[in-house]
């Protein structure tokens, strides 16, 4: 019982440490174009 506990506890840890590392990622997309908007308008 104690073990299905802990296993639950890790994988609900792991699915919210993926779910904040996604959305950062679509964070970081989403900003891309306007980082080489930036870039390619000061060349």
């Amino acid at each position: 019982m104690l073990a299905i506990m802990s296993v639950g506890l890790i994988f609900t840890f792991f699915w919210d440490a993926r779910a904040t590392v996604l959305k950062r990622a679509l964070r970081w997309v989403s900003s891309l174009p306007a980082i080489w908007v930036q870039t390619y308008s000061q060349v």
